[in-house]
């Protein structure tokens, strides 16, 4: 791939050619590696950047000098840098502690430009289904204060705010919720299991309930996909497409209830219609017998005629 001419990118791109699998993983490793990437490396990224300006501050003789450095440090390019650079922290720390290397490279492309039809369809009837239905009531819950912040200092400048969103945290977040912990879980427990306890997990680290739902009930559908297709690429590119699709209007802003009503059917079952359409489309159930088949034949061995 042309991607592994950006260094950064080679992780990924064994993970989705299965050079790079994830280690046996249970519930308590799963909680760990989901505070190492909420938690842990953000702040110890954030800290050394803070370092950073520190010195950089230090090292001009002005007060003024220094007052800039410390003012770009709250802004939100310095959130733009501490992400690129927790992203770069989290490949390398999952990669080095949670993985392992393979001699089963998968012999074929595991998606094509045809799924992403496929793909919007899905992920647009399941915001449709969601905005119908349980948007109206988790709505009623506030948005922490803290969040809500972070979310206004983001989108202070809108460019960095959908780069963060649409490519930063697809990325991240695919890699340790699918890539690591769902695809760890699924070597200790069934599917089904591991997918909700994933989904919990992936819930659970936007540290805020009206998110949480919201991610849970996504994670359940990025890991079936991450499951029926072990292709980390198509769970990303379906996450990237939800996280653009966030930015729809709420019409629970709306004054007028029979309006309200009224377009919460409709989307309800504009909704279900997508979603099935973009399940059929996408065919997984035949493409995971379809994909199995070829990792049996690609475990024999021509040269010495024998199965590995």
């Amino acid at each position: 791939m042309k991607l592994r001419r950006l260094i950064i990118f080679n992780p990924l791109i064994d993970l989705e050619e299965e050079l790079l699998d994830s280690k046996k993983i249970g519930i308590l490793g799963s909680i760990w590696i989901a505070l190492l990437f909420s938690l842990i490396i953000p702040i110890v990224v954030q800290f050394i950047l803070l370092i950073a300006c520190a010195i950089a501050g230090a090292s001009l003789s002005s007060y003024g000098g220094i007052n800039s450095i410390t003012t770009t440090s709250k802004s939100e390019y310095f959130y733009l840098i501490s992400s690129i650079f927790a992203l770069m922290a989290t490949i390398f720390v999952m990669c080095r502690f949670f993985t392992v290397r393979t001699n089963s490279p998968f012999p074929q492309k595991k998606f094509s430009k045809s799924d992403v039809i496929g793909i919007i369809c899905l992920i647009l009837g399941f915001r449709l289904l969601f905005s119908g239905s349980l948007s109206h009531v988790v709505n009623l819950i506030p948005l922490p204060k803290s969040i809500e912040d972070a979310f206004n200092n983001l989108f202070q400048n809108p460019l960095i705010g959908i780069i963060t969103a649409i490519v930063i945290a697809p990325i991240q977040e695919e890699f340790v919720n699918r890539g690591i912990i769902l695809n760890g879980l699924a070597k200790k427990y069934s599917s089904k299991v591991a997918l909700i306890l994933s989904s919990l997990i992936f819930g659970a680290m936007h540290m805020n309930l009206p998110q949480g739902i919201n991610a849970f009930l996504l994670g359940l559908i990025l890991g079936y996909i991450y499951l029926k297709t072990k292709s980390i690429f198509l769970s990303m590119m379906c996450h990237s497409i939800n996280n653009m699709l966030a930015f729809m209007p709420d019409i629970d802003s709306l004054s007028n209830m029979y309006l309200l009503i009224s377009l919460s059917i409709v989307f309800v079952i504009l909704g279900t219609i997508l979603f099935k359409v973009g399940l059929k489309r996408l065919d997984l159930k035949n493409r995971q017998i379809y994909f199995d088949h070829l990792r049996e034949l690609n475990t024999y061995d021509d040269e010495f005629n024998i199965n590995i």
